[in-house]
């Protein structure tokens, strides 16, 4: 790599990961692109071997920094990596996910040849051991839009989702705006990428899908709990009041109220794998009808603020 400023830092938040670590260091440090590029390695406090595989690729590749922290969950260690970040632009990609070689390579290129502030690429799903997967569907259209449009469009949840790790961020839409990640939520890229996106001016997308992202067993969308359900209740509340700090509520209400029904949606989905698990324990509808209130709080035009603890949700 050749020395000089740093174009893109990738955040890489470790916790527990041993098992896939390697396949994505050996990713991200094998890429085609020639501009110089940093992996911030956040440990947060992992407690099986994951570290000793990135300490290895730490002493041969000089373009590796580790951060060192307490466990603080996955917000904390990508608030880490913001803080110790030198790029012009970031990115997150998740310890268990592994890229393309033309990962950065692609990415950079439409932002540095639009000058955009977000660049979005596609992913696929993958499901099994032997890389089998599926891309992402619907797609959007490739292009440069404005954030404005694209605000919208991620409030919509189709074609544009509140996925963090599939895109690339001029790092001062985070440093300049004050932008952080909730500490202690799941599900917290829902409070996050409309964030990004009203503060961002120009937003492209890239047509290659070069995201891998791995599903499996005892992630954090692998395995529901009442906890993540107020946390998914909790990023959605924060949106608000976002949006009503910003007073940008009236002009995306229709689009956040639809939002509030597609969340409803999800949360009723993870119920029933609560009592596919253990029927006795998940008391579905009784948690669906508290979720729904609260939701309906949150999206109707004079809300006030509930904690999610107030739900009481039953789920052992």
């Amino acid at each position: 790599m050749n020395t000089g400023s740093v174009a893109v830092s990738i955040i890489v938040p470790i916790y527990n990961v041993e098992q896939y670590v390697d396949r994505c260091l050996e990713s991200l440090t094998n890429q085609t692109c020639s501009c110089n590029y940093e992996i911030v390695v956040v440990n947060d406090g992992t407690k099986d071997n994951s570290m000793e595989i990135v300490n290895r690729y730490a002493a041969e590749f000089d373009f590796i920094k580790i951060i060192n922290q307490e466990n603080a969950g996955l917000s904390a260690a990508r608030n880490t990596g913001i803080a110790n970040a030198s790029g012009e632009y970031i990115a997150f990609v998740d310890s268990d996910d592994y890229v393309s070689p033309d990962y950065i390579k692609l990415l950079y290129g439409s932002a540095a040849e639009h000058n955009s502030d977000v660049v979005c690429c596609n992913y696929r799903n993958i499901v099994n051991e032997n890389g089998g997967g599926v891309g992402n569907f619907p797609r959007h259209s490739c292009g440069v839009y404005s954030g404005e449009r694209i605000l919208k469009e991620v409030l919509q949840d189709i074609t544009v989702r509140s996925y963090v790790w599939n895109k690339l961020y001029r790092r001062s839409i985070f440093e300049g705006n004050g932008i952080r990640f909730p500490l202690g939520v799941n599900f917290e890229d829902l409070a996050v990428m409309p964030q990004v996106f009203y503060y961002a001016e120009k937003v492209s997308f890239i047509p290659q899908a070069l995201y891998n992202y791995v599903h499996r067993e005892g992630s954090i969308t692998g395995s529901i709990s009442k906890k993540d359900i107020r946390n998914y209740l909790m990023a959605f509340s924060t949106l608000r009041r976002f949006m009503e700090d910003k007073e940008i509520y009236d002009k995306y209400r229709f689009t956040y109220s639809v939002l509030s029904k597609k969340i409803g949606i999800t949360i009723f989905g993870m119920l029933i794998r609560c009592w596919w698990r253990d029927p006795k324990t998940a008391y579905v509808m009784k948690n669906y009808s508290r979720s729904n209130r609260f939701l309906k709080i949150y999206s109707g035009k004079e809300y006030h603020c509930v904690a999610p603890s107030e739900l009481e949700i039953r789920i052992i």
